[in-house]
């Protein structure tokens, strides 16, 4: 998916993959930046140790928006599509994307793929 641009060629979107590889770990949150929006659609987490895992959506205040369905532990790479009964999802600034693992993970690999749209 590339960007998107309006008839001017100024971008309104562009796809953001959010990539990372983490160090020791047990939870990690990506958060919305600020004067942006996200259409979140999907993604792969790591598990480099046998683990269970669950993504949340929250609010900016982690009040709980949705919650994914809990994968069974197991030291793979769970895609997120997997998890949540409906995708996407969308996120305005300050809202938040966490990843919790059932145990702390080594050097998991996460990609979060997200549209981020100007707002």
């Amino acid at each position: 998916m590339g960007n998107l641009v309006s008839t001017l060629g100024v971008p309104l979107a562009k796809k953001v993959n959010n990539f990372q590889t983490l160090g020791a770990v047990a939870t990690h949150t990506q958060t919305v930046p600020a004067a942006k929006r996200w259409l979140f659609y999907g993604g792969s987490i790591e598990r480099d140790n046998a683990a269970t895992l669950q993504c949340t959506l929250t609010d900016a205040s982690d009040q709980i928006l949705v919650e994914s369905d809990t994968e069974a532990a197991a030291a793979t790479r769970v895609q997120l599509s997997g998890l949540f009964k409906v995708l996407p999802h969308i996120l305005d600034a300050g809202e938040k994307i966490v990843l919790t693992w059932g145990v702390a993970q080594t050097t998991p690999e996460i990609s979060l793929l997200v549209l981020e749209i100007d707002v």
